[in-house]
């Protein structure tokens, strides 16, 4: 049997600052992927998290706060890299409602990019992803925490939850509430909000008070016993019937914590003894460890793969440019994990290239690779939790 090779990505987003700069020309994100796109070629399959819709220029929410809407291109860019496969269950996947939900599956299947997470029918939701990869079958499911429900106000019930791949029950939003936000949204534009939240940020950094702060998740009421934690160890069980391997991709965690909280511990613990036999988590936007938990491998957090390091909501302190690429060798019955490391590179202009940093590495000139050394060991080591004098500058690394 030949080995195969399955890399893992983190986040793809479209940041403000990249949208800006991309429509320059023309919407063509392809620079983005240039420098990693001839690695991505030597994996049998590409996974990454998409972590934004493509709902449509003419979408009523396209220019709300803090709500992704990302042009189709960018999912042609996806396809180019040979990024095959992406988990669409994350916080952002109602950004520009079920409308809009449906319409980003309708662009991925029409670049040929198979999705898992998000369905347009009970139908969808009721099939497992499950991909050919040489001689093994491999079954990957899709989950998220949280679907910025008191952002969007649209909030999931048993008539039409089988849309998103949940974790948990989503929060309440009154009705009373909705319309109040409805109603400042109106009277205070997309626009007015950010320069309003530019001032506040100038300010709190003049007097020395970090604007945005970095969170861990923590176990709350109902997070342990859901019937979506049930649904998820159902759609386990069936994924093990018909595969060789369950691959879980989850959403969930705090935001720039370099450490997991008791959320995601009880996660990775919960699905592995489900019978998943790896799980990767994506959403705190900065690396965090890759450990085995109940003989499985767990995936904290591989990182954002393209974030923009100059968008207003960044907190720089924890690396979140850099993030990694995780390998899956699978040879018979043994598997092996590498994982490569990858920083993107933002001009004054907001245009990102992500790097590999052994490439990028040879291009730096002196005090620049001090840096770039400095910064990588510092990831090796959050990922690894081994010293940095075991650290050099290489294409890959081991993990387990």
């Amino acid at each position: 049997m030949d080995n195969i090779k399955i890399t893992y990505l983190g986040d793809l987003t479209c940041d403000k600052p990249l949208l800006r700069a991309s429509e320059k020309n023309g919407y063509d994100f392809t620079p983005v992927f240039s420098k990693v796109k001839k690695k991505f070629k030597n994996s049998d399959l590409v996974v990454a998290n998409f972590e934004t819709v493509c709902a449509g220029l003419e979408s009523q929410n396209t220019k709300a706060l803090m709500r992704y809407n990302t042009p189709d291109s960018f999912v042609e860019a996806i396809a180019d890299a040979n990024i095959k496969l992406v988990s669409t269950a994350n916080n952002h996947c109602l950004d520009q409602g079920i409308g809009g939900l449906k319409r980003t599956i309708d662009i991925l299947d029409k670049f040929q990019v198979k999705h898992t997470g998000t369905y347009r029918n009970q139908e969808e939701r009721n099939q497992i992803c499950t991909v050919q990869v040489k001689e093994k079958k491999i079954s990957f499911l899709s989950y998220t925490y949280s679907t910025n429900e008191t952002n969007t106000g649209i909030v999931l019930d048993e008539t039409n939850d089988f849309h998103v791949g949940l974790l948990k029950k989503q929060a309440t939003v009154s009705s009373d509430n909705s319309h109040v936000k409805n109603l400042l949204l109106k009277i205070i534009g997309d626009k007015q909000r950010r320069i309003i939240k530019k001032v506040i940020f100038k300010t709190m950094l003049a007097i020395g008070v970090p604007y945005m702060h970095a969170y861990v998740d923590q176990i709350r009421e109902g997070d342990r016993e859901n019937i979506y934690l049930e649904s998820v160890k159902k759609d386990i069980a069936e994924a093990k019937k018909i595969s060789d391997f369950v691959v879980l991709l989850v959403h969930a965690g705090g935001q720039f914590n370099p450490e997991p909280g008791t959320y995601c511990e009880f996660l990775m613990d919960t699905l592995t003894r489900f019978g998943a036999d790896a799980v990767i988590e994506n959403h705190p936007h900065v690396v965090q460890e890759i450990k085995e938990t109940n003989k499985k491998l767990t995936a904290y957090s591989l990182g954002s793969f393209n974030l923009s390091p100059s968008a207003d909501y960044i907190i720089h302190e924890p690396l979140p440019e850099y993030s990694i690429a995780l390998h899956q060798y699978i040879l018979n019955d043994t598997v092996k994990y590498t994982f490569s490391i990858l920083k993107n590179i933002e001009d004054k202009d907001g245009n990102i290239v992500v790097w590999s940093i052994e490439d990028l590495y040879e291009k730096c000139s002196e005090k620049e690779r001090k840096i770039l050394w400095k910064e990588s060991s510092t990831i090796f080591e959050r990922v690894t939790g081994e010293t940095t004098k075991k650290f050099s500058i290489r294409e890959e690394y081991d993990v387990i």
